[in-house]
C-alpha cells in the first residue's frame, strides 16, 4: 500500500506541470491501487480456501488480475520515455516489472493449488507483486525532483 501514497504525491506533481501525462498518470495510480487491492483478495481468499475451491479462485483471480497488468505493460511505455525525456534513463524500466509481474503472475498460477500450503503461497505472492507496485510507484516518484519542477532532484 506504500505504492498508492507515492503514486498520490506523483499525480499531484505532474498535475501541477500540467500536459496529457496527469491522466494517464492518475490511471495508471488507480490501476496499481486496483491491482494491489486485487491481489490483497486474492492472498485472504486463499487463506480459507480448500483444495476443491483453489481452481474457481485460481481462474477467478488470473481473470481479474492478468488483463490489468496487460494495461499497466501498455501503459509504462510512456511513462518510461517520460523518465528519458526527464534524462533519467536507468529509471525508465517500468515496462520490464511490469513483465515481470506477469511472469510472476504466471508462476503463481502454475503453483497455486498445488503448493504444499495455498496460503503460504498466496502469501509469498502478495510479497512479490506489492514489491513490484512499490518499485513502479517509487520510479514514478523519481519524476518529483526532475526537471519538471525545476527543484534539482535526481534520478532514481
Amino acid at each position: 500500500m506504500r505504492a498508492i501514497g507515492l503514486a498520490m504525491g506523483l499525480g499531484l506533481v505532474l498535475s501541477a506541470c500540467g500536459g496529457s501525462q496527469t491522466a494517464d498518470v492518475s490511471a495508471y495510480r488507480n490501476l496499481a491501487s486496483q491491482i494491489s487491492g486485487a491481489v490483497a483478495r486474492h492472498q485472504a481468499n486463499s487463506a480459507a480456501l480448500g483444495a476443491a475451491e483453489c481452481p474457481a479462485e485460481r481462474t477467478r483471480y488470473g481473470a481479474e488480475v492478468r488483463p490489468m497488468l496487460e494495461r499497466m505493460e501498455v501503459m509504462s511505455i510512456d511513462m518510461d520515455a517520460h523518465l528519458r525525456e526527464m534524462g533519467c534513463p536507468g529509471s525508465a524500466e517500468m515496462q520490464a516489472t511490469c513483465q515481470a509481474m506477469l511472469g510472476e503472475l504466471d508462476d503463481h498460477l502454475a503453483v497455486a493449488c498445488s503448493a504444499n500450503d495455498v496460503a503460504a503461497e498466496a502469501t509469498r505472492h502478495q510479497v512479490a507483486m506489492d514489491s513490484m507496485l512499490d518499485h513502479e510507484m517509487a520510479m514514478l516518484g523519481g519524476m518529483q525532483g526532475g526537471s519538471m519542477m525545476g527543484s534539482g532532484g535526481g534520478c532514481h
